[in-house]
């Protein structure tokens, strides 16, 4: 991807984000996002966000930022860096022919095979269907935790997470 791609795939987002929107899970934070600026859409939590609204965002975020594992290895991350690979957050594992729902055992053998694979850089929480909603954040990084020194990125499932 060349430069002109980069720019016209950034303004195709920007006009998709002020005439269609998005719809969100959770009125407070369509709230916070109306009053910060965003427009209240047609439906129930749906909003339209500006372009200089993305812009006035984007301008707060950093040049670069540090990733470090528990192994005292960090990466700095920025628009010049070579990629960074992780798990994939999911719902369900395929055994064979059959889908099933993700555990916290299947998260905790993702991160043992993880932790062993070189071109792994960091592995994400999961759905874990034993684990309430309420507490799968924090439960996905305790069990990642457990048994991965890799970077570990939780996956939020509450707005509150």
């Amino acid at each position: 991807m060349n430069q002109d791609d980069a720019e016209q795939i950034h303004r195709t987002s920007l006009r998709i984000l002020d005439e269609i929107g998005v719809r969100l899970e959770h009125e407070e934070v369509v709230e916070r996002l109306v009053r910060a600026g965003a427009v209240a859409g047609v439906g129930a939590c749906e909003i339209r966000i500006p372009p200089q609204m993305v812009e006035d965002c984007l301008a707060t975020v950093p040049s670069r930022i540090e990733l470090a594992d528990r192994k005292g290895g960090k990466t700095l991350l920025g628009t010049d860096s070579p990629p960074v690979f992780w798990t994939n957050p999911g719902l369900h594992i395929l055994e064979g022919r059959e889908l099933r729902e993700v555990t916290s055992r299947d998260l905790a053998a993702i991160a043992r095979l993880s932790d062993h694979l070189s071109n792994i850089d960091g592995v994400m929480g999961m759905a874990m269907s034993d684990v309430e909603p309420w507490h799968r954040d924090f439960v996905g990084v305790r069990v990642i935790a457990e048994n991965c020194r890799k970077h570990v990125r939780a996956l939020c499932f509450t707005p509150q997470g």
